[in-house]
């Protein structure tokens, strides 16, 4: 063969290439680059004393449809309940003004107890996908600790566990 022939055999063949590859990724549609996702990072931990009010959040991006935002409480591995808005128990959300597609659920306790202490995750539901935040860990302690260190206490010369075992007492 001579060389001129060669050269367009090998352009056709790779315009042939193009055309199949055009044709496979016409064929599976157009990706989706958008997927709603809970904002919520990763080992999220809230230390939060007994009968204050108390506030988590998850801030959720999303597509075109704003989706629901459900909040649920995580008794074991296997185990979930679905929140819902109580006389103690508020489910609000706040639109960002910033111009980005987010919203965010805040999930408030007018007077958190001990017994609201666990694993906590919001839901988000739109068409029929739905996903899930993170854990947010929430513990209730029944103290409040005072961890003003002032010149005449002796905190400042004992190691910082024994402190903190003297302001337990």
């Amino acid at each position: 063969m001579d060389r001129p022939l060669l050269e367009m055999s090998s352009t056709l063949n790779g315009l042939h290439v193009a055309l199949v590859l055009l044709v496979i990724i016409d064929a599976q549609g157009p990706p989706d680059p958008c997927i709603p996702a809970a904002k919520v990072r990763k080992n999220s931990f809230l230390i939060v004393t007994s009968k204050s009010q108390s506030r988590i959040s998850c801030p959720v991006t999303y597509c075109e449809k704003i989706p629901t935002i459900k909040w649920v409480k995580i008794s074991d591995m296997d185990t979930w309940t679905q929140l819902y808005e109580t006389d103690q128990i508020t489910i609000t959300e706040e639109q960002s003004n910033s111009g980005l597609k987010e919203v965010t659920s805040h999930l408030s306790f007018k007077s958190i107890s001990k017994y609201d202490s666990g694993v906590y995750r919001c839901k988000i539901v739109v068409s029929s996908f739905s996903s899930e935040s993170h854990n947010i860990n929430v513990s209730v302690s029944g103290h409040i600790l005072d961890l003003e260190i002032n010149s005449k206490d002796n905190s400042q010369n004992m190691p910082h566990s024994e402190y903190v075992k003297n302001l337990l007492q």
